[in-house]
């Protein structure tokens, strides 16, 4: 028999999805995590990497914000063969657990949770650092990452009259916010970008390997990047790009080996933007460009959210561990 404040619920994909996490919601939450980051009211030990070749790899990542009654980790894997067997490219739970008690509260699948997270930090950035006049969004690989990171930029900014899209293949969107999503040339996408939002490929991701061409940038665009800087020539990084954000110091720490940039600029981090110690955009002519890897703080925090809304919609399977 259950023991009661014992129980654990399991939801998952089609769990998750159904009690869903919207990009404005997303934002609010991951706003409040890096500002916690940046007061040090988190504990977020070092991330335990499993390195498979020079591009996949396994992530452990625990968190706790020190207010909360509920901790948590995610595992996180990365594989980019996974598009030949139509599974996402990066997968992974997350494990919520009881403070006081430890035992496990929920168990979530976690591949929507982190496009959530990683979307959060892309609206976060774009409402913080997008250029003055910013009219046209781009998308480079129009994977579910790239399409949730273009919904996060769109309810976090506004004015936006032009969004341009290209992968090779056909993307599940036709419009965001009551715009239509216009399929071109990725030179054409790079040129009228504010905002270049760089994602995996739905298929394989060499086709967009160093996509970004020296002079394609427009000046004092904005970059906001899912999949590291694979699309970025190390020319384009050391000549165009003014300055550079993380999202997380220490997860780039473990996983620098995956980015080719040499990165004289160094990295500002994320938190200190959303707190406004650092205004990093001073003028319209910088071109920043931003390298969201993910935090796995934001990705507990939005799963204790959806595991609440699951709770009290009566979704998920409750399992017997105790």
């Amino acid at each position: 028999m259950q023991k009661e404040g014992y129980e654990t619920i399991y939801l998952a994909k089609e769990d998750v999805a159904t009690v869903g996490i919207d990009p404005a919601r997303a934002l609010r939450i991951a706003r409040d995590v890096y500002l916690a980051k940046f007061q040090n009211s988190v504990q977020y030990p070092p991330n335990a990497t499993i390195t498979l070749n020079d591009r996949d790899y396994s992530i452990a990542q625990p968190a706790w914000v020190t207010n909360q009654e509920y901790f948590g980790a995610i595992w996180q894997n990365v594989r980019h063969a996974n598009y030949k067997k139509g599974f996402p490219t990066a997968n992974g739970l997350v494990i919520l657990n009881r403070r006081l008690t430890g035992a496990p509260l929920a168990i979530l699948e976690g591949t929507y949770i982190s496009q959530a997270a990683i979307g959060a930090a892309a609206g976060l950035c774009a409402s913080l650092l997008a250029p003055e006049s910013c009219h046209a969004v781009g998308l480079l690989g129009g994977s579910e990452q790239g399409i949730r990171c273009l919904k996060a930029v769109a309810a976090s900014i506004s004015g936006i009259k032009e969004i341009s899209v290209y992968d090779a293949q056909d993307i599940a969107v036709d419009s965001i916010d009551g715009l239509a999503v216009n399929r071109t040339a990725a030179e054409n996408v790079i040129k009228d970008a504010d905002i270049l939002i760089l994602a995996e490929a739905q298929g394989p991701d060499t086709q967009l390997r160093e996509i970004v061409q020296e002079g394609w940038l427009k000046k004092g665009c904005l970059i906001l990047s899912a999949a590291g800087d694979s699309q970025l020539s190390s020319t384009v990084i050391e000549r165009e790009i003014d300055a550079c954000v993380i999202d997380d110091l220490q997860k780039y720490h473990a996983l620098s080996h995956l980015l080719h940039g040499s990165y004289p600029q160094g990295f500002t981090a994320l938190e200190r933007i959303v707190a406004g110690e650092t205004a990093l955009r001073t003028d319209g002519k910088q071109t920043i460009f931003c390298c969201l890897l993910g935090l796995n703080i934001c990705d507990i925090a939005l799963a204790y959210d959806l595991y609440q809304r699951a709770k009290k919609e009566n979704v998920g399977v409750t399992l017997e561990i105790f």
